[in-house]
């Protein structure tokens, strides 16, 4: 039998049409499985921060959110994928935790740039004249607008206070944000080599811790945004000349 009629015999036996069905099947799979894997590495995937027009700190708070909340994430996929389906809902905690702090960051350097461009001294200056002008007409009209002009004033100051209590609560927040991220990532990484019932305990645990810091965050959001109605309600003072 020639070379030809050998080769014609081994591909037409049954056991190498068999390998070679087996092969184009695991083939197959592997490549039904990079598919999945490359659908699945954009959960593990954040969105760089849009920090254009923000101030060298607001860009640094957040840059360095998304590079703590990234680590996490990072791990997780560098997992085994019955370690990774247990951290299901703590990476989506964490991608929603990362949202809400790149809001808290916004929130502080707005807040901080009012702060620094409204003159307190100046301010309570004129708060203080306006109360003496007000002692000192006699007409009731100039006086009504004298007390207007007073009590705008002190809405005014005490929404700049509230603004700077509440700016030294938003750094707080983000840096028990930060804390949380940088304990996660000690997690996953221990977790990593650990027995699957012990994952999941951590996985649950992890996604709670994060989920109730994202309620806090809720709550400081609504906090400051009450505070800055306040102050955008604080109109102008009048002007009333002395009667």
């Amino acid at each position: 039998m020639g070379a030809a009629g050998v080769t014609a015999f081994v591909m037409s036996a049954p056991w190498f049409l068999a390998l070679g069905a087996a092969g184009c099947g695991l083939l197959a799979y592997h490549q039904i499985d990079e598919l999945r894997t490359e659908r699945e590495r954009a959960l593990y995937r954040l969105a760089p921060p849009p920090t254009e027009g923000w101030t060298a700190e607001a860009r640094a708070l957040a840059v360095g959110a998304h590079r703590a909340a990234q680590a996490i994430l990072d791990e997780v996929a560098a997992a085994p994928r019955s370690t990774r389906d247990l951290y299901a809902t703590a990476v989506s905690e964490v991608r929603e935790l990362y949202e809400k702090s790149l809001v808290l960051v916004r929130r502080l350097d707005e807040v901080s740039r009012y702060l620094a461009g409204a003159d307190g001294a100046r301010l309570d200056r004129e708060l203080e004249q306006m109360r003496r002008k007000e002692k000192s007409v006699t007409d009731p009209a100039a006086q009504a607008q004298y007390r207007r002009a007073v009590a705008s004033l002190e809405q005014g100051r005490v929404a700049r206070q509230e603004l700077a209590r509440d700016a030294g609560r938003l750094e707080a927040q983000l840096a028990a944000i930060a804390a949380a991220f940088e304990g996660a990532v000690t997690k996953v990484v221990r977790v990593r080599s650990a027995e699957v019932r012990a994952a999941a305990g951590d996985g649950e645990a992890l996604a709670a811790g994060l989920s109730a810091l994202g309620r806090e965050v809720d709550t400081l959001d609504r906090a400051v945004d009450e505070v800055w109605l306040k102050t955008r309600e604080a109109a102008p003072p009048a002007r009333a000349e002395k009667g």
